[in-house]
């Protein structure tokens, strides 16, 4: 489970990174009053999420070390340490897969908003520019 438990987190690293880059692509347009609280709170979100991978990459680390000990040294005396970490990773992972998923669903749904207005602006636009009679 560790060794999967890694791979997720790389995974979160690098879509978290994508759904930086989106929001830092759109950021002077996400900065009108219509979204600028959304954006500080996803900033937080994104924030939060990091400190969890921080942690849980930590714990994993540890908890790699101690299995290659346990495996080379055939110390079972600490079965019950190891067990309530492989407990307490998967809480994180659940929480932070769950936390994750709902963040990246909601800056999606901020930004399809976002497009959708400048759809909207740009259409106004142009039926403003044909209305005009012309000289």
């Amino acid at each position: 489970m560790g060794g999967q438990w890694a791979s997720d987190l790389e995974f979160y690293k690098i879509e978290s990174a994508f759904l930086r880059e989106l929001l830092e692509n759109h950021f002077m347009e996400l900065c009108q009053k219509k979204y600028i609280d959304e954006l500080k709170q996803f900033g937080f979100l994104l924030m939060q999420l990091d400190q969890q991978e921080i942690d849980c990459n930590r714990l994993i680390s540890i908890q790699l070390a101690k299995l290659r000990l346990l495996t080379k040294y055939s110390l079972l005396d600490n079965e019950a340490e190891l067990s309530k970490t492989q407990v307490e990773i998967a809480r994180i992972m659940l929480n932070m897969t769950y936390d994750y998923r709902k963040v990246k669903k909601d800056i999606f749904r901020l930004l399809e908003g976002l497009f959708k207005d400048k759809k909207l602006r740009k259409l106004q636009l142009s039926l403003l520019d044909f209305s005009k009679p012309y000289s």
